[in-house]
């Protein structure tokens, strides 16, 4: 277990990729003109359902975990390759990008698997590793023994750090990590909680040793974030803030919100309310957050990329921006919605994640859903950074050829 461990983290600017001094160029490819890697996807799709695209009768088990729906990338850049494994007999590693995502197989069960690429549009699926992480079966008292759902991965102290959603076979979901060397093998890291559990709602944080609150707003519900915690990435703050840990959660009466937490040691986490009703964005879920500098040189602007509903119900991806990532954000409006009808993504997008290229370029990797509500793949979205503006406006979908 790991219960008294400490570790203090060797931290990287977020939106650089894992440990990396340099952000992805775009120079190499003309991010419109990349044909795709399989007659099975759409023009904006990276990733689909393994169903749609192997002969699952007679392909091997390991590639059925993910045959009905994938989603929840996590995408990184890797200059330098993957942390070489000691066994390995090659000098290096060519693949300088990694996906981590969400496989649901024919049975509803979530887990999580890896896919590599040289140039973030055309991926390949690590079938021989993957699912690198799966539910928990041997565990019973565990948090994640139903499904887990990743959200983010973070290089810290030469270790990878994969956050996810945990959810046990009542249906509770909590917060959990695991860590790796490589990237691939990863072990779980049981924290405090009774269920291993990192992070946990309102409800049961009496049950961590060491939970606290920070309260910045006085008078601040402290018991918003009832219910259903999850969706959580770590950004790394400076100096004086070291980690954040944003997330979303549901509220008493059902709604939905966004909220953030610090710590120290990437571990503990204290959870901060810096507004009076103790959520720092209300309405979204699944945030990506990424300080940037400001357009008028005056510091960071803090922007966030999140899920939230549009006017006809159905998820897309919004953009809100503030000064210090604690408080006062300022909802921005759609960056990306539901595609037409007939589309591969037209009951909505959502789980955003984003990657900084160079020259002011962005990438949106998302997860489109079907018109039944499923995640029926993963796509990319493009956008470039106006003059003036911290972020894209909007993004466009990639267009194949």
């Amino acid at each position: 277990g790991g219960r008294g461990f400490h570790l203090r983290p060797r931290l990287y600017e977020s939106g650089l990729g894992l440990g990396a001094s340099r952000r992805p160029s775009s120079s190499r490819h003309n991010q419109n003109q990349i044909r795709c890697s399989s007659s099975s996807l759409c023009s904006s799709q990276v990733l689909i359902p393994s169903d749609l695209h192997l002969d699952t009768e007679t392909s091997p088990s390991s590639q059925k975990w993910d045959s009905r729906t994938v989603s929840n990338a996590v995408v990184k850049y890797l200059p330098d390759g993957l942390p070489k494994n000691p066994t390995d007999n090659a000098d290096s590693i060519a693949d300088a990008w990694r996906m981590w995502y969400t496989g649901t197989d024919a049975d509803g069960a979530r887990s999580v698997g890896i896919a590599t690429s040289i140039d973030g549009v055309t991926w390949t699926r690590d079938t021989t590793a993957s699912p690198i992480l799966a539910p928990n079966a041997e565990d019973w008292f565990y948090c994640d023994t139903a499904s887990v759902e990743v959200t983010d991965v973070a290089f810290q102290a030469g270790v990878f750090w994969l956050m996810y959603d945990a959810e046990d076979k009542a249906g509770a979901r909590r917060v959990a990590v695991a860590l790796s060397q490589d990237g691939t093998n990863f072990a779980r890291y049981e924290a405090e909680h009774s269920s291993g559990a990192m992070f946990v709602g309102a409800t049961i944080a009496d049950e961590m040793p060491t939970y606290e609150v920070e309260d910045r707003a006085g008078n601040a519900n402290k018991m918003w974030d009832v219910d259903n915690v999850g969706g959580a990435t770590q950004v790394f703050a400076g100096p004086k803030e070291d980690l954040r840990l944003y997330y979303h959660a549901e509220t008493e009466e059902g709604t939905w919100g966004i909220g953030v937490a610090r710590s120290a040691d990437g571990v503990r986490w204290i959870k901060v309310v810096s507004e009076t009703k103790g959520m720092v964005l209300d309405g979204g879920r699944h945030p990506c957050v990424v300080p940037v500098a400001s357009s008028d040189g005056s510091g960071l602007m803090w922007v966030m990329v999140y899920e939230e509903e549009d006017d006809q119900g159905r998820v897309g991806i919004a953009l809100a921006t503030s000064r210090d990532g604690m408080k006062e954000w300022s909802k921005e409006g759609m960056v990306l919605t539901a595609g037409g009808d007939g589309a591969w993504d037209c009951g909505g997008v959502g789980r955003p994640n984003l990657v900084r290229m160079a020259e002011g370029k962005w990438r949106l990797y998302y997860t489109g859903f079907g018109s039944d509500g499923h995640g029926t793949g993963i796509g990319l979205a493009l956008g470039e950074t106006e003059e003036g503006s911290v972020m894209p406006s909007e993004f466009v979908r990639r267009k194949g050829v």
